[in-house]
């Protein structure tokens, strides 16, 4: 095991290893059992490493938007937190909206429209901020 725990919210039960069987050195990733959480770092570490796997040169497209966001969302400074949102268009302009619930929650997925990142070392994201 390399790594149990990793500092992401939802998401922070991750295993991370290596195991040799077969003689062949394979990489081990363990998700978390929630839903949102295994999305979150399904996107954060297993499609990198595909994309490495499959020799692919750049990243793939992932679509972002710049929103405004409505309503202020503390997070803990130390630790990257991934909340689900949803976009509205009002006044012309595009809005952020978070969509709260628990990890072990899909409807929280099934209502968000994508994920905004607040950065580990920020202490959170005010209203009317714009993010992407």
């Amino acid at each position: 095991m390399l790594v149990h725990g990793v500092n992401v919210r939802p998401g922070k039960p991750t295993i991370l290893a290596a195991c040799k069987a077969s003689g062949l050195d394979k990489a081990i990733i363990g998700l978390p059992g929630n839903p949102v959480s295994a999305l979150v770092i399904a996107r954060l570490f297993i499609v990198p490493l595909i994309e490495e796997w499959l020799g692919l040169k750049k990243r793939a497209v992932q679509k972002s938007l710049k929103a405004r966001l409505m309503i202020n969302l503390p997070s803990q400074a130390g630790r990257e937190d991934w909340i689900p949102v949803r976009i509205d268009v009002k006044d012309g302009s595009l809005q952020a909206e978070p969509v709260f619930g628990k990890s072990n929650l899909i409807f929280s997925l099934v209502r968000a429209d994508g994920l905004l990142k607040i950065p580990a070392d920020a202490t959170g994201l005010s209203a009317g901020e714009t993010v992407m």
